[in-house]
């Protein structure tokens, strides 16, 4: 039996989703969930939060390694924690989608004062909301 990219892309996608809903289920029922909600906030969007955070944590779990010469470095973006990167002072967050996962490189800036991170390539991006209508969904 052969292990194909797929097969290992499906195994990860099944463990992520699964660890993700277990994490979410036990925070909905922990303190912090009532905190969120006792601060005014609607379920749906605590739910949502403690959704993206599980998924990211997880993808993390799985492509937290060292970078590597020839590898690169593997970065989860959500807007559930900072990252490593600054843009104009902050540091950045969410990028493109809910959740993203790329593999980056760090490269001489033109001018030579610095570095810059660029996306080498993704790996997976993450929309969690979906429209009713298949229209917008495509």
């Amino acid at each position: 039996m052969t292990d194909t990219a797929g097969d290992r892309g499906l195994a990860i996608v099944r463990w992520v989703l699964n660890t993700a809903i277990d994490r979410t289920r036990a925070c909905l029922r922990g303190p912090v969930f009532e905190q969120a909600l006792a601060a005014g906030r609607r379920p749906s969007e605590a739910c949502g939060d403690t959704w993206v955070a599980s998924l990211h944590d997880a993808f993390e779990e799985i492509y937290g390694r060292p970078a590597t010469a020839t590898a690169g470095r593997v970065e989860v973006f959500s807007r559930t924690r900072p990252s490593r990167i600054s843009a104009n002072g902050a540091r950045v967050c969410e990028v493109l989608h809910d959740l993203l996962v790329v593999e980056t490189v760090d490269v001489r800036s033109a001018g030579g004062q610095g570095e810059v991170t660029l996306v080498r390539r993704p790996i997976w991006q993450v929309e969690s909301e979906v429209h009713a209508s298949s229209r917008e969904v495509g």
